[in-house]
């Protein structure tokens, strides 16, 4: 099974002691509780940072490798610091928009400039192998901008996608605009929606995803 974070617990815990486990799943949740809802799970991890510095740095003297899917926003820069020294070999780290209104229009209460995200990523590539910086397709983005953007951080050795068209996950701002509260077809419903709305997709996508009840049928 995965985790939300996308790492398979059978993988990471083979051959590990079940404290070392233990730690790295904390790190885990740490990493990819912005899927939770977006204000509770930041509120939630102001509260924790101090506690999670401290299963970083127990990581340290553990040879484990892992990777992150998080936010870059959500990291103090000494705790990246730590994330790299800790084992962290890759992290997929969600800036989403190189605008204010961009940020601000998916309702995830990003506090930190452009420049500011731009230098947490650099500061990420210093410690970790490799490091993807992922952007949301907006309608207040520039192309050239980002184009430029990219090219910034390819400079630094860190990439950065081809903008993702915005999938209308159940519970967020765009889904509840158009649906209300999601029931038991939101996915499907969003998935639907997504697949009529755009011919084309990123680099980082299926060139030709196939429709929910086509990929769920095929894990039958």
């Amino acid at each position: 099974m995965r985790d939300v974070a996308g790492c398979r617990l059978g993988e990471i815990s083979r051959n590990r002691k079940p404290e070392d486990v233990g730690i790295l799943v904390r790190i885990i949740g740490f990493a990819s509780a912005y899927r939770l809802k977006a204000q509770a799970a930041i509120e939630r991890l102001r509260r924790v940072v101090a506690e999670h510095a401290q299963a970083l740095e127990a990581l340290v003297a553990r040879n484990i490798a892992f990777g992150v899917q998080t936010r870059i926003d959500l990291w103090k820069p000494e705790l990246i610091d730590l994330l790299g020294g800790a084992g962290c070999v890759s992290v997929e780290a969600g800036v989403e928009s190189l605008t204010p209104a961009g940020r601000a229009a998916l309702d995830k209460n990003c506090r930190l400039s452009t420049e500011e995200l731009t230098a947490l990523l650099i500061r990420a590539r210093r410690s970790i192998p490799f490091v993807q910086a992922n952007l949301i397709k907006s309608a207040g983005d520039d192309a050239a901008m980002i184009e430029d953007w990219r090219e910034t951080l390819r400079r630094e050795e860190i990439w950065a996608n081809d903008p993702v068209p915005l999938f209308p996950y159940p519970s967020s701002p765009d889904y509840r605009l158009r649906w209300g509260e999601p029931d038991e077809q939101a996915w499907e419903r969003a998935h639907a929606h997504y697949l009529r709305q755009f011919d084309a997709f990123s680099d980082i996508q299926e060139s030709d995803p196939l429709p929910l009840p086509e990929v769920e049928s095929l894990s039958c």
